[in-house]
Parts: structure tokens; sequence; C-alpha cells
């Protein structure tokens, strides 16, 4: 499998209760080269951002998408049996039993160990093998492959200033 340009996607800040949207930004990478940064908002708490990551993988073209996360905006649930490209989901600590009480029923957590650590995954399209080698490639600076972390900062300071 070629992986060579990804897409990563993570929510931004909100305030529950007075926010009705978060940002959602979508990083391409090809490596550790930067290429693209979109942004766009998903209803906090709603049920749009399977579409709008859809969206976004309509308009870049990635070989494999990473998503942080399985929940954005609060309660806003990826459904990740839509999504048309491999899906590496990089939870950021170990599930919670909410997590398997509601989501986890549905996607299972796979522990993936690369040269930087262990990640919590849930994957799509995709198998633990060839999962652990896109991420490796992808872990320019921390374990976390390097598309997420960035939507992540991204995200932080959008929805501050929004």
């Amino acid at each position: 499998m070629k992986y060579g340009r990804v897409l990563g996607v993570d929510d931004g800040y909100f305030e529950r209760g007075t926010d009705s949207r978060a940002p959602l930004v979508g990083v391409v990478m090809k490596k550790c080269t930067l290429e693209e940064v979109h942004i766009s908002f998903i209803e906090v708490d709603g049920n749009d951002a399977t579409e709008k990551i859809m969206e976004l993988i309509q308009l870049t073209k990635p070989s494999v998408t990473f998503l942080y996360g399985t929940v954005f905006g609060g309660t806003n649930v990826v459904d990740l049996y839509k999504i048309p490209v491999p899906v590496i989901s990089v939870l950021e600590r170990k599930p919670t039993e909410r997590f398997y009480r509601t989501v986890g029923k549905y996607y299972p957590v796979i522990p993936l160990y690369t040269r930087r650590g262990k990640l919590h995954t849930v994957l799509h399209g995709i198998d633990e093998g060839t999962a652990v080698k896109v991420i490796e490639t992808y872990q320019c600076s921390s374990k976390f492959p390097e598309p997420i972390r960035i939507a992540d900062i991204i995200g932080r300071e959008v929805g501050r200033k929004c």
C-alpha cells in the first residue's frame, strides 16, 4: 500500500454550553512536510463530523486519514464505516469505561507498539502491521503522528480566536 499523502484531523477548542460549533482542522502532509491546512466547523454535540471529514477527504484525496480520536466537538461521533479511505484513529489515552459503553462497542481499541511507544488506536480499512508502518513514517517529533499533532495545535488556537 502506498501512503504518500495523509490527512490528519482534529477538532479545536470550544466552550460547551456557550459555543454551538467547534473548529475541525485537516492537515495534509507527505512524510514530515506540511502541504495543506483546511479549517471548517462542526456542530457541538451534533452529528455532522463524519460528513465534514468526508468533505476533507474528497478535497485532499489522501491515501490514509489519521483522526485524533473518534468523537469530535463533544459528542459528535465519527462513523468510521462511512470513511472511504483507510483510517487510523489515535486515542490520547487508554479508553475509559464510558468510551467502551458508547463508542467502543462499535470500534475495538487496538494497542499498537511503535518505535516511539505504545498508542491506543481504532483502525478501519487497514491492518495492524501496515498501520504501524504508516504511523512510524509520520512520527516526526513525538509518538503521535505529525498530521494530528499539528491539527491539534492549530485547532486549539483557531477555537480560542473564533
